[in-house]
């Protein structure tokens, strides 16, 4: 899995695209998206450091706040979405 990752607070030197990323596991009532668009201006305020209190940060650290993509996964509790659906959403 590809993810951009920050590994520390700053600028966009601290910025890392990780290509073998750990698939996050499901938990109950969650699902697995496939991300194909990820942007909100709060992702660069996290990285610079404005917000280190909410949500605090343990790097590296995968941003990308917002997002829209297609659900690939389903924990076996969910039954409002199906693999395959087209999802936006908040991932906290």
């Amino acid at each position: 899995m590809k993810a951009l990752q920050i590994i520390a607070h700053g600028g966009n030197e601290v910025a890392i695209l990780v290509s073998n990323a750990p698939v996050p596991l499901l938990k109950e009532g969650s699902v697995l998206v496939k991300v194909y668009a990820a942007l909100n201006p709060v992702d660069w305020k996290i990285r610079e450091g404005y917000m280190k209190a909410f949500p605090p940060l343990e790097f590296p650290a995968t941003i990308g706040n917002d997002f829209s993509g297609v659900v690939v996964d389903i924990a076996s509790d969910v039954r409002t979405y199906h693999v395959g659906d087209e999802v936006f959403g908040c991932s906290r």
